[in-house]
């Protein structure tokens, strides 16, 4: 089952790459880590950058941003996984 860690939204600003992620889960979620890749217009895969989040509690959201890669700027979609360790 998915650990219901999600992100909610999420901007590019220049070169950097920013938005919110949020626990919807019933438990705390520890070192919880954004895997973010980069995708271009034609939909290939450019990489792939990670970004800690911290702990989240049930019902918690944080806030996350992340320096673009050169390699990776000219990457048009995003695709985020989200992991943790469940309390």
């Amino acid at each position: 089952k998915g650990m219901d860690l999600t992100v909610i939204e999420h901007e590019r600003w220049l070169d950097t790459l920013q938005g919110t992620v949020k626990n919807f889960g019933p438990g705390s979620a520890r070192d919880v880590t954004l895997i973010v890749k980069f995708l271009d217009k034609k939909n290939k895969p450019l990489g792939t950058q990670n970004v800690s989040v911290g702990d989240l509690g049930p019902g918690h959201q944080s806030s996350w941003s992340l320096p673009i890669k050169e390699k990776h700027r000219p990457a048009v979609r995003y695709e985020f996984e989200v992991h943790a360790i469940r309390q």
